[in-house]
């Protein structure tokens, strides 16, 4: 592995060469680029995510605070919790976007990024989709720019002003869920005895992490689906497999590539010595598509018995709100094969992924025969 490698145009096209060579060579990297050390197999990756006494993340959430701070948000995202108290409006949400669908429409903007952010709004018991779009995409694109070191002024500016007027929004919203509760997340996180300095952040963090990652990986459940032969008919005939394809969409092609940790101690990975105080890359990419963990990996199969794949993390920073995204999965992919009897993908030899932090198709267009 090289800097040059990670930054050459072959690799943004796939780097899933690159991951196999990696992971065959089994050592551990340094790279100037990311001022960090870079690890690739699957067992490596996730014993990174699972010692945090050793890769340390944030100290502010680490364990006892941790638990003190997730267990309110995880009893409300429990997927039979959740099924009950917004599946029904998270359904709904997805036919009515779907309905108005043209016969050719491109699945992140008509899609992803419409219902992904109306599920937010029902998540936070709001009715203003448009004041939560203004409120996210400057922080995100700020996030984002960052994590490829590529946020200049005007961005970081842009970013922060987002973030401040994210948890003043966040404040005036749970002061009115005091007085006027809900079944929201904010009114339960209340009601869970959780400090209103806690519940914006959680609720800041939930936004966040939850609405692109998502939206990548509904694009990818798609590319998927249509271009693995027989997966489509397949999930037409098991409609109930839905969720369950979404996992393996994001352990086939992770909407994150990578994750970061720092180095509490120093170590021992692969027979390389990593020391205390540097930083740690975990390529969630690779390690997903390890063949030593899953059976013909580069194959995309919608019945994979796939729970131990690392694209929502692992251990005790695993993604607390991935059963709303794959409630969001299930119910966007079953409204769109009501929809349409038969989808296609447009130009599939032509596609352009965005890499290398994130991947997904940069235009995924798809056209439907109407049911």
């Amino acid at each position: 592995m090289s800097d040059q490698e990670l930054a050459s145009p072959a690799f943004l096209a796939d780097p899933y060469p690159f991951y196999q060579r990696w992971r065959e060579d089994g050592r551990v990297w340094w790279s100037e680029r990311l001022d960090a050390y870079v690890i690739a197999r699957y067992t490596d990756v996730r014993n990174m995510l699972t010692t945090p006494r050793v890769f340390g993340q944030s100290r502010r959430y680490e364990p006892p605070r941790h638990g003190e701070v997730r267990g309110p948000a995880a009893d409300y995202f429990r997927p039979r919790r959740l099924e009950s108290a917004l599946g029904t409006a998270i359904a709904a949400n997805a036919e009515r976007i779907v309905d108005t669908l043209p016969a050719q429409f491109e699945m992140t903007r008509d899609v992803g990024e419409p219902f992904v952010m109306e599920s937010m709004a029902i998540l936070f018991g709001i009715e203003d989709t448009h004041l939560l779009r203004e409120l996210y995409e400057p922080l995100i694109v700020y996030l984002k720019r960052s994590r490829a070191l590529d946020a200049d002024k005007s961005v970081q500016e842009a970013g922060r002003a987002a973030g401040r007027r994210l948890v003043e929004f966040l404040a005036e919203l749970g002061s009115l869920r005091e007085r006027q509760p809900g079944n929201d997340l904010i009114s339960h996180l209340l009601a869970m005895g959780m400090a209103r300095a806690e519940v914006e952040t959680v609720c800041a963090l939930t936004l966040i992490g939850g609405v692109d990652t998502t939206v990548r990986g509904l694009a990818n459940l798609l590319l998927g689906v249509l271009t693995t032969p027989g997966q489509e008919a397949f999930l037409r005939a098991r409609p109930e497999l839905a969720e369950n394809a979404f996992d393996e969409a994001l352990r086939w092609v992770s909407p994150l590539q990578l994750k970061g940790r720092e180095l509490r101690e120093s170590t021992e990975v692969g027979g390389t010595q990593l020391q205390a105080g540097r930083s740690v890359i975990g390529l969630l990419g690779a390690a997903n598509r390890d063949p030593a963990r899953h059976a013909d990996p580069d194959r995309f199969k919608a019945d994979r018995k796939v729970g131990d794949h690392l694209a929502f993390g692992f251990g005790i920073h695993y993604c607390v709100g991935a059963p709303l995204a794959r409630v969001e999965a299930g119910a966007i992919l079953r409204a769109l094969m009501r929809r349409f009897s038969r989808l296609t993908v447009e130009h599939e030899g032509d596609l352009a992924f965005e890499g290398p932090v994130y991947r997904s198709p940069l235009s995924l267009v798809l056209s439907g025969q109407a049911s």
